[in-house]
């Protein structure tokens, strides 16, 4: 099963739209789950359905116009066996029972980024627990980091033992292991550059010890960031080792037709300038942002093919 989490940060915007639907095209995700899309329910069921979602839970975002902040969503395919245990505008909890009959509980979560909310986070998973019965697993961006060295920064103040003990605390006692990573070390940057770049890792999966020993290859990857301070997380929740970790490398082609995308110029810019890392990372950022415009061009033309 695959599952795409984002804090996409203004689903509003019409490139973080095709940034999502590129994810999706490309990735062919079960679930996708979004937080602070600043959007009404009735928007989000709007540009879940122009996705080919039929099953989409919104939860409203909070104020109107400029003012608009949080929002969550989750979509998931018709043959995916969820349903809804209960939501709130920092949670959407939900059972899946596979085609073998097993349940596993799935949690997004979206922390409170204000410090003197974190209480409330940590509460509400906690409370959440009280209502799993099996296999569980959290992903979105929980807001908070286990150590000062999960962050990178020139800047900034680091967080007290206090601050990262509750956090600790929080996943133990809900029985949560924290699932690791694939890809960059950090998913949130502040944008900005030298002495005040700050870049954390923010968004992460967790799980029960229960869901690992079932299924000892999960994984999630960092992917790299678009039109938002924050990556996508791509879970992977599997038994075996899966094509993301089997795979040959590819050798990069530039195809001469996706010079014909009119917006490709502001999307390799866009791939380029975003965060303050090194070549290196921008140079991988620019070729998976061909890649996945070359998989929507090659999806597009093989359904006009089909036609």
């Amino acid at each position: 099963m695959k599952t795409i989490s984002w804090n996409c940060r203004w689903l509003g915007n019409l490139n973080a739209v095709r940034t999502l639907q590129r994810l999706t095209t490309t990735e062919d995700p079960e679930i996708v789950f979004l937080m602070e899309t600043r959007r009404k329910a009735s928007e989000i069921r709007r540009t879940g359905t122009n996705m080919g979602y039929r099953n989409i839970l919104a939860v409203d975002c909070r104020g109107e116009g400029k003012a608009r902040g949080g929002g969550l969503a989750m979509f998931w395919k018709e043959d995916t066996n969820l349903e809804i245990i209960s939501y709130s505008l920092n949670h959407i909890l939900e059972k899946l029972v596979d085609v073998e009959n097993n349940t596993t509980f799935i949690t997004g979560f979206y922390g409170f980024p204000e410090e003197q909310n974190k209480k409330r986070s940590w509460d509400l998973l906690i409370q959440l627990k009280a209502e799993v019965n099996g296999h569980w697993i959290c992903f979105g961006d929980l807001n908070a980091i286990t150590s000062n060295s999960k962050k990178k920064r020139r800047g900034g103040v680091d967080k007290t033992v206090e601050q990262l003990d509750s956090f600790i605390q929080c996943l133990n006692q809900c029985g949560l292991v924290d699932l690791g990573y694939l890809g960059q070390s950090y998913t949130w940057c502040n944008g900005r550059q030298d002495e005040a770049n700050i870049q954390e890792r923010l968004d992460k999966g967790v799980a029960t010890q229960s869901l690992i020993d079932e299924w000892p290859t999960t994984t999630v990857r960092h992917m790299h960031r678009h039109e938002s301070d924050h990556s996508p997380l791509l879970i992977h929740v599997s038994r075996q080792q899966h094509e993301d970790n089997r795979k040959k490398k590819r050798v990069f082609r530039f195809k001469e037709h996706l010079t014909r995308d009119h917006n490709m110029a502001y999307h390799l810019k866009d791939a380029w300038t975003q965060g303050g890392e090194g070549f290196e990372c921008k140079l991988e950022r620019v070729k998976e942002t061909i890649t996945a415009i070359g998989t929507e061009y090659g999806s597009i033309k093989k359904r006009i093919a089909d036609t």
